[in-house]
């Protein structure tokens, strides 16, 4: 099946903390693919939120003494089978963030490309 996407996908694998809204409450949960647009996160629930509502997530990037801060507004989200940390996949929109800071994460998925291609 052939999906027609505006940007290409980059497949990685970081950590980042999902910041509860009013409640302080910091939650493990990793990027798993980046693009121009969005993010897909795979991330841990007490159960499945709504679409449209905004993740503000903390993201950390190798080579980065503080992680980047982003706004993320989730267009989809589904339940994960396997067991383990992490019980929902979701994808979402890149709403807020910093130009220079989307910029190095673009860098990063393209590289880790580019490093897995090369074997």
């Amino acid at each position: 099946m052939e999906q027609n996407r505006k940007f290409q996908r980059f497949p990685v694998e970081l950590n980042a903390t999902r910041i509860g809204a009013g409640s302080n409450e910091l939650r493990k949960c990793k990027i798993k693919e980046v693009s121009r647009s969005g993010v897909i996160i795979a991330v841990h629930l007490k159960e499945k939120i709504k679409i449209g509502r905004s993740l503000m997530l903390e993201i950390d990037l190798p080579g980065r003494k503080k992680p980047m801060i982003a706004l993320v507004k989730l267009k989809w989200i589904k339940g994960l089978d396997a067991p383990g940390a992490f019980n929902f996949i979701a994808g979402g929109k890149l709403t807020i963030i910093r130009p220079e800071d989307k910029n190095s994460l673009l860098d990063y998925a393209y590289t880790c490309l580019l490093n897995k291609e090369r074997g």
